[in-house]
């Protein structure tokens, strides 16, 4: 009897062992053959794409209007866009993207954020001092 239950193991590892060569020798196969390009990876591939760059935004006080530099989006205020841009419409947060679109086969990288410039610190004000009062005080 012991020997049957040992053929039959033998004969099952046998078996697990063939199907998994089998199956390492067909993912292989598999790896080697590309299938031909879908309509949507070769639309893809003549896809247009634009550089783009996120405005500086600013929040807006409850009873302030933007300025004439700058658009509404929502309860923020976002500089207008740059010369060669356009913005976005609808886009939260706001973006401004190129009126030219990149070079073909050229993919565009991650948005860029505008920066301000450094804010100056103010001046400190130059008021001249007065000079002392001559003469009777004022009753």
């Amino acid at each position: 009897m012991r020997s049957h239950r040992q053929q039959l193991f033998v004969a099952l590892a046998t078996a697990i062992g063939v199907a998994a060569q089998t199956g390492v020798a067909f993912a292989q196969q598999s790896q080697q053959r590309k299938p031909p390009p879908t309509p949507a990876q070769a639309q893809q591939s003549s896809k247009i794409f634009y550089d783009m760059y996120e405005p500086i935004l600013r929040q807006r006080l409850r009873r302030e209007a933007c300025r004439r530099d700058e658009l509404s989006a929502g309860a923020f205020c976002a500089l207008a866009c740059q010369k060669g841009y356009v913005h976005v419409a609808g886009s939260m947060p706001p973006r401004c993207r190129s009126l030219t679109p990149l070079p073909a086969g050229q993919l565009p990288g991650p948005v860029r954020k505008e920066t301000a410039a450094p804010l100056r610190p103010p001046l400190p004000r130059s008021v001249p001092p007065t000079p002392p009062r001559t003469g009777p005080r004022p009753a």
